[in-house]
């Protein structure tokens, strides 16, 4: 048994023969694994980028992915322009990710062991700065090389990691880009588990080769029963010299609670890394009921022994900034609406970062614009399919607590005009029927200044419940009395009101980019997302 994992052997549910098998296998593989030179897994790196580009091609597999994904996952008729667009994109976007998951990784190898070409660029470019006027310390990580310029995934992006003000508050102690032992975990036993996401396939992708090739473990991945049928496949080529080499193993859903609490309690298990809800978090860590967790939590008990780490999505805000005396261009006020829109629309707004709190200042005198913007946007689309478990009744949930609430509709074509069926479900049969949803859009008043202000901030529903379907708060901070003020309140009511630290943006005008309470907004912002 591993150091860490105590699950009683003698009570521990069988898991499938193959599973056992190919757990004990990782296992016993984590020190060669861990030991492999850097050369050696740049190699197998290299190799799985000569699979992706030479063997598997968008018409075949990725194609077979992503209509698998359109019509048996979500419903849509593959011969019509909806269905159409969602294959391609869903076909597109996981082989693009992952190449350039890849090409970075392999990148990055070359660069610990000095064989990059572009070590120039990365010793002129990547080093430490000071961020003013608050005082950290970061590293410009993107763009760096001439390739950075033409990324297709993030063209025109600017990316910088903020480093840890507790550790490094000079230029001077910033850590050397490419060291590698600080990605180590240097272990020699147990396997890290990945427990896949059921909203995007590229996600599970991603999060193997992390596992692997950053945190330095075998891992066996539990794909999500939505993703895991079209998913599969495409590991198990892709990654082929990992499963060659039992540093990879996967399964299919295990269907029963008692075979995956084996599965994560596993006595061969020693890390877990999950994409998913934080239900699904407490009860893998605290226990699986309430009363247990709660107990668990009290008497800082966690049931599950082994490292977790989790990406637990979020009720993402968007803080639109303002300025009396510089006001947004028309074409600034419709290019934010557009993305915003597009940010909540994109796959039933089941995605983690997809914009839910919109926070605008009550002085700002093109909030009522901004909105009629977003509207407008929204109504030129077909309402989205909401497939994923759970949408209609986390939607319904939202309706009646807010009965004032509004309902945007859009594009108006019916779902026989359409052609939906029923989309898949987390049991792996499908549901009675097709559901599309309309916006639901919540108006909200808050006040921070006063004591009764905060405290019913603090219980508010729309701040607490993750909706992970078509909903959208309009928040009016109310009583501020300047320009830097809102943006502290802003900032606060994101940070220490809104459930998740995972995401959030804030649209700026180009004629404030660079002021000072922009500027600060963006880094508080930023120190709540760093130490989470």
């Amino acid at each position: 048994m591993c150091k860490g994992a105590t699950y009683d052997d003698k009570t521990e549910p069988v898991l499938p023969a193959v599973v056992e098998d190919s757990l004990r296998r990782l296992g016993e593989n984590q020190a060669k694994w861990s030991g492999l030179s850097v050369a050696a897994k740049l190699e197998l790196l290299e190799a799985m980028l000569q699979i992706l580009t030479q063997e598997m091609t968008l018409d075949q597999e990725w194609k077979a992915l992503a209509d698998w994904t359109a019509e048996t996952l979500m419903g849509l008729d593959l011969d019509g322009p909806e269905g159409q667009a969602v294959a391609v994109a869903e076909a597109v976007l996981p082989m693009v990710t992952i190449k350039a998951q890849m090409e970075k990784l392999i990148e990055g190898y070359k660069a610990a062991l000095g064989t990059s070409d572009n070590m120039k660029h990365y010793d002129s470019k990547m080093k430490p700065q000071v961020h003013q006027p608050s005082g950290q310390v970061y590293l410009p990580v993107y763009p760096i090389t001439p390739k950075d310029n033409f990324d297709l995934l993030g063209a025109g992006m600017n990316v910088e990691w903020w480093l840890d003000p507790e550790q490094v508050q000079k230029v001077d102690q910033a850590p050397k880009p490419f060291h590698m032992e600080p990605f180590k975990d240097n272990v020699d036993e147990g396997v890290l588990v990945v427990l896949g996401a059921g909203n995007q396939s590229f996600l599970t992708l991603v999060d193997i080769l992390d596992g692997l090739f950053v945190r330095q473990r075998t891992v066996f991945c539990k794909h999500n029963p939505l993703r895991g049928a079209g998913l599969d496949p495409i590991c198990r080529k892709l990654f082929r010299p990992l499963y060659e080499q039992n540093f990879l193993g996967s399964c299919l859903d295990l269907k029963t609670l008692e075979a995956n609490s084996a599965l994560v309690y596993h006595s061969d298990v020693t890390a877990i890394h999950m994409t998913g809800g934080k239900p699904t978090h407490d009860a893998v860590v605290w226990g699986s009921t309430k009363e247990e967790q709660e107990t668990n939590k009290q008497n800082n008990t966690p049931k599950l022994q082994a490292e977790m780490s989790s990406e637990l999505g979020c009720i993402t805000p968007w803080i639109m900034s303002f300025e009396p005396n510089a006001s947004y261009t028309k074409a600034e006020l419709q290019h934010h609406a557009q993305i915003l829109v597009m940010g909540v629309y994109s796959n039933a707004s089941s995605n983690c970062l997809a914009p839910k709190v919109v926070v605008m200042a009550e002085e700002w005198p093109q909030r009522e614009e901004f909105q009629k913007l977003v509207q407008a946007e929204w109504q030129k689309l077909e309402l989205p399919v909401a497939y994923y478990p759970g949408c209609q009744d986390r939607w319904n949930r939202y309706r009646e607590k807010y009965a004032s609430a509004v309902e945007w509709h859009g594009a108006e074509s019916s779902k026989e005009d359409r052609r939906l069926s029923p989309p898949l479900l987390n049991n792996g049969q499908h549901g009675t029927e097709a559901v599309v949803l309309p916006l639901l859009c919540v108006d909200l008043k808050v006040d921070l200044s006063t004591k009764a202000g905060r405290e019913s901030a603090r219980n508010e529903y729309a701040f607490q419940h993750e909706p992970f379907c078509p909903v959208l708060t309009f928040v009016t901070l109310q009583n501020n009395n300047t320009t830097t003020t809102y943006l502290e309140t802003a900032v606060d009511l994101c940070n220490n009101y809104i459930f998740g630290t995972l995401s959030t943006s804030m649209s700026v005008p180009k004629s404030l980019e660079k002021t000072c309470g922009v500027e600060m907004a963006i880094a508080n912002v930023a120190v709540r997302l760093r130490r989470h």
